[in-house]
């Protein structure tokens, strides 16, 4: 079986220059953990979680303020200000970069051991072609659901 066989074509996308509230909108209505950040041609250039999204914002911000010394109540108060000031924010500062890309011919092995033996945690795969362009994304979930699938029908 390959990635071309498990991938979910159904992906919800924003573009460089799209506010994070718009990405959290769209994960609220689309009921998605993941929406991958693409350019004009569609080329995958990040992707958002509610990982990198908590990380690469809010924490990062809380860390910054709790570091100066603040007391608990001051940076409770201060991290509140700044979170409502995140929604006008470009979906590129919260994105994570470092997507972790294959082809549609890319063995489910190969995908499996990438979702499950990488340092990093990885939420999902890129399934893309040669142009890079993004045909679909490969969950944890989309493994196990498609290896039922073939158990199932055995």
């Amino acid at each position: 079986m390959i990635a071309a066989n498990i991938m979910c074509t159904d992906i919800v996308t924003v573009r460089s220059g799209d506010t994070l509230e718009k990405a959290l909108t769209l994960m609220n209505e689309k009921r998605v953990r993941e929406i991958a950040v693409v350019d004009d041609e569609r080329r995958v250039i990040g992707l958002l979680t509610p990982d990198t999204i908590l990380h690469k914002t809010v924490m990062e911000k809380s860390v910054e303020s709790a570091t100066k010394g603040r007391e608990l109540p001051s940076l409770t108060r201060r991290f509140f200000e700044k979170f409502r000031g995140l929604s006008s924010m470009d979906v590129r500062e919260a994105m994570e970069g470092d997507v972790v890309k294959v082809v549609p011919e890319t063995s489910t092995d190969e995908v499996s051991k990438i979702l499950l033996t990488r340092d990093k945690r990885v939420s999902c795969v890129a399934v893309v072609d040669d142009r890079e362009v993004l045909l679909g994304i490969i969950r944890p979930l989309d493994v196990v659901k498609r290896l039922w699938e073939h158990v199932d029908g055995l």
